[in-house]
């Protein structure tokens, strides 16, 4: 019988190919995985060191315009005014706390005040924080936005289970 005497015979070369290419494609995607991942966002708590270092404010009372300038937020002691580009003015008073600093997610209770029927909304609110071109150690209120995220949703269920009708990011008119 015919025998080869080869160092490395052609089966054997077909398998070291084959796990050649497959360590090869490993990477490749291993790579273009963390290209194509986002990178980690800002989002921050209410007691975050990037937040305080900001000059943002501990609760959300205050004035506050939509990123794409067709709503203002006005939260008042016990009341929230929202105001839309054709004028129009809706009028809230909440429960809740909106100074709140100790969790994640500020939630308030909006219920309408200038119709008959109950109209409730639920609101859940955190910092949304983005530095413009510079570091941590650097920022200051001037170099950033303070930035809040606003889920709304239609009763305490959905908002305990992170249904949301929609959201916005609001940023702090000074």
């Amino acid at each position: 019988m015919y025998s080869q005497k080869y160092y490395i015979k052609g089966r054997d070369l077909v398998g070291l190919r084959k796990t050649f290419m497959r360590g090869v494609v490993s990477i490749l995607t291993l790579f273009l995985l963390l290209i194509s991942l986002p990178r980690l966002g800002n989002a921050v708590d209410w007691n975050d060191k990037s937040w305080r270092i900001s000059g943002c404010p501990k609760g959300v009372l205050g004035n506050w315009i939509s990123q794409n300038d067709e709503h203002k937020l006005s939260i008042e002691n016990k009341r929230i005014i929202t105001r839309t580009l054709a004028g129009k003015e809706t009028f809230y008073s909440y429960t809740g706390d909106p100074l709140e600093s100790d969790i994640r997610f500020i939630k308030l209770s909006l219920e309408q005040m200038n119709v008959n029927e109950a109209t409730q909304i639920h609101l859940k609110i955190r910092p949304h924080l983005i530095h413009s071109l510079q570091n941590l150690e650097e920022a200051s209120s001037k170099s950033s936005d303070c930035l809040i995220k606003v889920f709304y949703f239609e009763s305490e269920k959905d908002a305990k289970f992170n249904k949301y009708l929609n959201w916005d990011i609001y940023k702090r008119l000074n």
